[in-house]
Parts: structure tokens; C-alpha cells; sequence
């Protein structure tokens, strides 16, 4: 299994790949009024100055099969910096 961490620089295809997985996640979602476009919600999650951090998971041969979305935050009961898992 490989660990991806989706950039600005990263493929297009590995944005697709994310997206499709996002989408499956959320397909419960029926109604369009509560589905994002998802392929915008990514490129913005993965630019330079956003605190998310976006994560493929990819079989040895290179199929994606999940992701994970963290968000970086501080805190002060922490005493600092802390990791958000969203998916």
C-alpha cells in the first residue's frame, strides 16, 4: 500500500481518482443542492496555503482505494499543533 499526499503539482489523474473515491463516499448525498463539486473542493483543499492535507491510498499497483482528509490546527489544550481527521 502507498501513501500519497496530494499537491498542487500532483497529477490530474490522482485528483480524479480522489474525486471518484470523495463522491463514493458521499453518495448518500442525493440531493444535488447538498453535493459540492467535488474536483473544486480538492484543488482548494490542496493549495499552498490551505491547513488540509489530502491523502491517497494506493494499491501496489497503483488502483486507488481510499483517501484520508486531515486539517492541521492549534490548540492550546493540545499545548500546540494537532492533527484533525476528517475522512
Amino acid at each position: 500500500m502507498n501513501l500519497i499526499e496530494l499537491r498542487q503539482e500532483n497529477s490530474e489523474k490522482l485528483l480524479l481518482d480522489a474525486k471518484e473515491i470523495l463522491e463514493s463516499q458521499y453518495s448518500y448525498l442525493e440531493d444535488s443542492k447538498e453535493r459540492i463539486d467535488a474536483l473544486s473542493f480538492l484543488k482548494t483543499a490542496v493549495s499552498e496555503h490551505n491547513p488540509a492535507r489530502i491523502f491517497l491510498f494506493q494499491k501496489s499497483n497503483g488502483e486507488s482505494v481510499g483517501l484520508a482528509l486531515v486539517n492541521l490546527a492549534w490548540g492550546y489544550e493540545t499545548g500546540g499543533s494537532y492533527l484533525w481527521v476528517n475522512e
